[in-house]
C-alpha cells in the first residue's frame, strides 16, 4: 500500500493545475496566432506586477521568435477578473500597427482596463481629453478644439522661447563643478515643464537659472492668479502614484491601509492643482482674446459652454470646464515625461560619443545658435541689477532685444525627418534616434471598439486587446537598417542606405508618437525643443558619462534610464 504524505499530495495537484492551465493559456480559438508558452498566470507574465520592465523586454523576445508572417503572436496576462489570463494580440509588424493607428479611435480604442485604473486620477469622472476613450463623438470633440493650438503657426511662435529656456539650462550647467554630476532628467523634467507652462498659459516669467534648480512660476498679469510653487511636483506626483496602482493593482488596497499619508498628500495636490486650474480658467474668461495669444488655455477657455437641459444632458458641441481642466492636465502628463526622457537619453549617447558632440556643435555654430546663445548669456550678465545701474537707457535698450537664428526657417524644416535641409538636422536625428531606440512608451495598446474587425487576414471581434511593439517594430532591420546601433544620420536625409523603405518612412518616424487620429498633438513642439536644446548644450558644453555602460532601463508610468547623470564642461 502506498503512503501518500501530504506534501506529495500537494505537489501532485500543484502539476495537474499547472497543466491544466498551460493547455487552457495555449489552447485558442484562432490557431493561426501562436500563443506564447508560459505557466500563465502563476510564473512569467505575473513578472508583469513585479517587474514590468523585465516583463516588457520578455513580451519583446518573444515576440521576436513567435509572430509568424502575419505579424501577429498572443499572450495572456492575468487580471483581478480573469486570473487565467486576458488575452493580448502581439502587434509586431509596421504595416498591420498602421492600420490599427490609422482606423483609431473609431474602430480601434484606448484599452478601457487602463482608462478605469486612471480615472479620478488623470481625468474627472466624464470629462474626454486628448487620452480619453469615452467615445468617438465626445473625444473628437475635445481633440478639434485642442489641436488648433498646436498648429504650425502656433507652434512656430514658440521658437524665441524654447531659444530662451535653452539658454537658461546652458547657462545652469556651465556654473556646475566639473567634478559634480548632473541629472540630466530632473533638469530636463524642468525645461519640459517650463515649455509646456509657456505654451500652455502663456506666462512669460518663467525662471530656469535659480541655483535649486526648481522653476519657479508667477503671472504678472494684473489679478491672475498665481501658480502655486509646487505645481511640477502636483502635477507628476498624482501620475507617478497611479502608475504603481496600474502596474499592481493590488498595491491599491494596499496603500489604503499603509500609505495613507501619501495618499493624502496626493489628494491634497490633486485639490490644489484643481483649484489653481479653475481660478486661472475664470480669471482668462474674464479676460479679452487678444490675437498675439496662442496659449493652449486661451483656445480652451473661449471654447466652453456649460449649458445643460432639463435633464442634465449637455446641449452644446464645445468643452465644459471640467473638461478643459481635464485637458489642461493631460497636457501636462502627456508632455513632460516624453520629451524629457528623450532628451535624456540623446545626452547620454552624446556623453559616450565625443566626436558626434563635436558634429553637432560644428552645426549648432553653423547655425546661429552658438553666436545667439553666448550674446544672450553676456546680455543676462549686462542686465542684471548692479551692472543695469551704470547702463544708459539706450544701452539697455539695444540689450533688450537680438534677432533669433531660425527666425527664417519654417517649422516644417525645422522638424522633418529625413530633410537635409534641416539646419539642425543632426541634433534633431539624435534625439528621434534616441526615441526609437529607448521611447518612453516601447508598447502601446489598443482595444476593438467596433463589433468586429479583419486585421493581417484574421477577424476579431470587440473587446480584443492589442499591443503594438513599437520598440520590437523600430529596432527590426527589417525595417530599419542597422536597427541595433545609434545612428542619428539615418534621420538626416544624407545617408540614404540608412533610412527606412520609402513606404515605411512616415508610419516609423512617428511611432513613438501614436499615430494616425491619434498621434500626439504636441509632436512638433517636442520635436522643436529637444533639436534647440541639444544644439545649444552641444555649442557650449563638451558632455562626459559617469559611467562606461549606459544605463539599465526603468519602468515607473513611463520607461526611462535608471539614472541620467552626466558631467560637464565648457567647450573650448
Amino acid at each position: 500500500m502506498i503512503v501518500f504524505y501530504p506534501a506529495a499530495i500537494v505537489a501532485l495537484v500543484s502539476l495537474v493545475v499547472v497543466w491544466v492551465l498551460r493547455a487552457r493559456a495555449l489552447t485558442n480559438k484562432n490557431n493561426k496566432i501562436p500563443n506564447l508558452p508560459g505557466l500563465v498566470p502563476f510564473a512569467g507574465n505575473i513578472a508583469l506586477f513585479t517587474k514590468p520592465t523585465s516583463f516588457i523586454a520578455m513580451l519583446e523576445e518573444a515576440a521576436a521568435r513567435c509572430a509568424i508572417k502575419s505579424g501577429l503572436a498572443a499572450v495572456r496576462v492575468p487580471t483581478l477578473t480573469n486570473l487565467w489570463g486576458k488575452r493580448f494580440v502581439l502587434v509586431d509588424d509596421v504595416k498591420v500597427a498602421k492600420l490599427i493607428l490609422a482606423r483609431r479611435p473609431l474602430t480601434y480604442d484606448r484599452p478601457h482596463v487602463l482608462l478605469k485604473a486612471l480615472k479620478g486620477r488623470l481625468d474627472g469622472v466624464k470629462a474626454p481629453s486628448v487620452f480619453s476613450a469615452l467615445g468617438q463623438n465626445e473625444w473628437g470633440r475635445a481633440r478639434r478644439l485642442v489641436s488648433p493650438a498646436f498648429n504650425h503657426a502656433n507652434v512656430q511662435s514658440m521658437l524665441p522661447d524654447c531659444l530662451d529656456l535653452a539658454a537658461s539650462v546652458v547657462q545652469k550647467w556651465l556654473t556646475t563643478s566639473d567634478d559634480v554630476s548632473i541629472d540630466s532628467l530632473e533638469t530636463f523634467n524642468n525645461l519640459t515643464f517650463s515649455v509646456i507652462t509657456r505654451v500652455g498659459f502663456g506666462l512669460s516669467s518663467v525662471d530656469t537659472v535659480r541655483p535649486d534648480h526648481q522653476a519657479s512660476l508667477s503671472d504678472p498679469r494684473e489679478g491672475a492668479p498665481q501658480p502655486p510653487p509646487t505645481l511640477l511636483n502636483d502635477v507628476k506626483d498624482p501620475i507617478e502614484f497611479a502608475g504603481k496602482w496600474i502596474r499592481n493593482p493590488f498595491a491599491k488596497y494596499h496603500d489604503m491601509i499603509f500609505a495613507r499619508d501619501e495618499i493624502a498628500a496626493i489628494t491634497l495636490s490633486r485639490k490644489r492643482l484643481n483649484k489653481y486650474f479653475h481660478d486661472l480658467l475664470e480669471f482668462q474668461q474674464q479676460q479679452s482674446s487678444t490675437n498675439d495669444d496662442h496659449s493652449l488655455i486661451n483656445k480652451l477657455a473661449t471654447s466652453i459652454d456649460d449649458t445643460t437641459n432639463a435633464d442634465n444632458i449637455k446641449t452644446s458641441r464645445k468643452l465644459t470646464s471640467e473638461e478643459v481642466i481635464s485637458n489642461i492636465m493631460t497636457f501636462y502628463f502627456a508632455g513632460i515625461d516624453t520629451t524629457a526622457i528623450g532628451l535624456a537619453w540623446s545626452v547620454l549617447f552624446l556623453a559616450a560619443d565625443p566626436d558626434l558632440q563635436r558634429r553637432v556643435a560644428h552645426e549648432s555654430r553653423e547655425a546661429g545658435i552658438a553666436a545667439w546663445i553666448e550674446a544672450e548669456l553676456e546680455k543676462r550678465v549686462r542686465l542684471s541689477p548692479a551692472e543695469q545701474n551704470k547702463m544708459s537707457s539706450d544701452e539697455l535698450s539695444s540689450l533688450s532685444s537680438s534677432a533669433h537664428p531660425l527666425s527664417d526657417v519654417s517649422l516644417t524644416t525645422l522638424v522633418s525627418s529625413y530633410n537635409n535641409e534641416n539646419p539642425l538636422r543632426l541634433a534633431h536625428g539624435v534625439f528621434m534616434e534616441a526615441l526609437r531606440m529607448h521611447g518612453p512608451a516601447p508598447i502601446l495598446g489598443a482595444e476593438l471598439a467596433a463589433e468586429s474587425a479583419e486585421l493581417a487576414g484574421e477577424t476579431f471581434k470587440k473587446g480584443e486587446l492589442f499591443f503594438m511593439m513599437l520598440r520590437r517594430m523600430q529596432m527590426d532591420s527589417t525595417y530599419t537598417p542597422r536597427a541595433e546601433e545609434f545612428l542619428p544620420e539615418r534621420w538626416t536625409g544624407e545617408v540614404p542606405e540608412l533610412e527606412p523603405a520609402p513606404e515605411l518612412k512616415n508610419v516609423l518616424s512617428s511611432l513613438m508618437f501614436g499615430g494616425g487620429p491619434r498621434v500626439c498633438p504636441g509632436r512638433h513642439l517636442s520635436e522643436l525643443e529637444a533639436s534647440i536644446t541639444l544644439s545649444a548644450i552641444c555649442a557650449l558644453l563638451e558632455l562626459n558619462p559617469t559611467s562606461p555602460e549606459l544605463p539599465p532601463e526603468e519602468t515607473v508610468f513611463t520607461q526611462k534610464p535608471e539614472s541620467a547623470n552626466i558631467r560637464v564642461t565648457p567647450r573650448h
